[in-house]
């Protein structure tokens, strides 16, 4: 009698413990569901790879680059030449450079930042034409009232019917007594030459005169002569600044401090398989770790791990823009199943190149062999190379150079990690093998050496 007493009181004991497991099961359970609810619209808020970043506390990294507009804004008749190919955050430097002034110099006050992209269509009189409209609306947006001397409304007149010169221009911003920052984006847009060469006379007069406005033009642009001509004449004046692809720990540090506002987490790994993908672009670093992490919120986990990452994979190829599937179809597509086109452009994918982007044809013989296994040599697949600088493959490769000496390289920097990203999204290629077929080493910041 009383070993069944003492059974039933064990049942009854087990019986608790296990609905109190239960219960603890549940009550984690609504906490995970609750913190995943909560992170991602947060995921969605913090990553932006649709665009620039919008605020200096979500911006990461180009400190050095920083520092050198800083010193132009902060020295009067000094501006700006910030270049670099497409997709490495120049946008989000130049239109965050005014949140960056007013954290450096605490005391500076009263100061106008305004911003304008540039179009083919556009000429010297049109983009201050709207750059003036700006000032004006920027004046009201503080609350502030605008000069309102006849010399001033003279003038804004003027250059808001497109008829301004570098000489009025030049003494609109003058008689604001107003330290502005101005960034004139996507200058390389611009076809106008006579509109290039005004600028560089706006930027001198306005040197010359130790204007209180910093002018930055922004543009895609291996060089300052690829971006301002006659700017000989006016190199005193400017402070020229190359944004490079970002490192491998300034692409970690986007992800990671954004995890860290979502309240997610990931390995060192995990980290640096989406650093070692997003190839210096800070594009795909906010795709990946953007979807990487809503992969994470669906299973209901704090923890992002390998696997989301591969996920990731996916929806960044599928949601690739438009022009990049395009090209990457146009360029691999053929009727003959033994065609090497698609394996070229993966090799190419894959090469060494130097720092804008160039490649020998002679280095793509090495990935190409370990992707098939085979030994091409080089007559074997140069032609493919060729081919890919043509309107019918796309001319998703560009050339420089002459005959037996030609290097090339991809003519939009986002379509080489796309070419990587779809060979891992179709299964032609796992990421364990991709350390082994892209040897290119260099340093970050820190100076650990990164693959590219």
């Amino acid at each position: 009698m009383a070993a069944t007493s003492s059974l039933s009181t064990f049942t009854v004991t087990l019986s608790a413990y296990t609905i109190s497991l239960m219960a603890d099961d549940r009550e984690n359970y609504i906490q995970a569901q609750a913190d995943a609810a909560s992170a991602r619209p947060i995921l969605a808020t913090v990553f932006n790879p649709a665009g620039p970043v919008g605020h200096s506390d979500l911006f990461q990294g180009r400190q050095r680059q920083i520092e050198r507009i800083l010193s132009a804004v902060g020295q009067h008749g000094q501006h700006v030449i910030l270049f670099g190919e497409r997709g490495v955050g120049k946008t989000s430097l130049a239109s965050l450079t005014h949140e960056f002034w007013a954290s450096y110099a605490r005391e500076a006050t009263g100061f106008l930042a305004l911003r304008y992209n540039c179009d083919p269509d556009d000429t010297f009189g049109t983009i201050w034409a709207r750059i003036a409209e700006l000032l004006a609306d920027e004046y009201a947006r503080q609350g502030r009232t605008r000069p309102t001397n006849d010399t001033w409304e003279e003038l804004y007149a003027e250059i808001t019917h497109e008829a301004g010169t570098p000489h009025s221009v030049r003494r609109l911003l003058d008689l604001t007594g107003e330290m502005l920052i101005i960034v004139v984006d996507e200058f390389d847009q611009v076809l106008d030459d006579t509109t290039v060469q005004q600028f560089a006379s706006l930027i001198k007069a306005l040197s010359d005169y130790l204007a209180l406005t910093t002018l930055i033009l922004v543009g895609v642009a291996d060089t300052v002569d690829d971006l301002i001509e006659d700017h000989a004449s006016i190199n005193r004046a400017t402070i020229q600044v190359a944004l490079p692809r970002m490192s491998q720990r300034e692409l970690r540090d986007i992800i990671q401090s954004r995890y860290d506002r979502a309240g997610l987490m990931a390995s060192p790994e995990t980290l640096d398989r989406m650093a070692w993908l997003a190839q210096g672009l800070p594009h795909y670093a906010h795709r990946l770790g953007q979807e990487a992490g809503f992969s994470a919120v669906d299973r209901s986990s704090p923890t992002v791990a390998e696997d989301d990452v591969d996920r990731a994979v996916g929806v960044a190829v599928e949601h690739s823009q438009e022009s990049i599937r395009t090209a990457y179809r146009n360029a691999t597509v053929s009727p003959q199943p033994q065609a090497l086109f698609k394996t070229v452009l993966l090799a190419s994918a894959l090469t060494p190149t130097d720092e804008l982007g160039y490649f020998a044809p002679a280095d793509v013989r090495d990935p190409l062999h370990r992707l098939t296994g085979q030994p091409y040599d080089y007559p074997q697949f140069v032609r493919h190379l060729k081919h890919f600088t043509l309107s019918e493959r796309g001319e998703v490769l560009e050339a420089t150079g002459q005959a037996r000496k030609w290097r090339y390289r991809f003519a939009d920097p986002l379509l080489r990690p796309y070419v990587v990203l779809s060979a891992i999204a179709d299964g032609t290629l796992a990421f364990p093998r991709l350390y082994e077929l892209s040897p290119q080493v260099d340093e970050d910041d820190s100076g650990q050496p990164r693959l590219l």
